[in-house]
């Protein structure tokens, strides 16, 4: 049994060496285990989601790809690991006047 979040980079590393037939049932159980855990619209469900529709790109099949591409959600809605807006303000950087 695969150690748990390492998913992605197994099918990262599966997907690189066009190994599609693999790599998409590690996703698509991957993205199961998510939905369940964190729901949709999580940064790592999403990543998922994203995550197939790359593979399914590369494989050929635009339509598919476009189908979990369109259960993105942009960026300041997605919920981060801890419960909050993922969209994080950048630090300042140098002096004020």
């Amino acid at each position: 049994m695969a150690k748990p979040g390492s998913e992605r980079a197994e099918a990262t590393c599966l997907t690189k060496q066009k190994m599609y037939v693999e790599a998409e049932p590690v996703l698509l159980r991957a993205l199961g285990l998510r939905t369940k855990a964190f729901g949709e619209t999580h940064a790592r469900t999403q990543r998922t989601i994203e995550d197939l529709g790359d593979l399914y790109e590369q494989w050929g099949k635009p339509a598919q790809a476009k189908a979990y591409r369109a259960r993105l959600v942009p960026a300041e809605t997605k919920v981060g690991s801890q419960g909050t807006s993922a969209h994080v303000e950048a630090p300042l950087t140098g002096s004020l006047p």
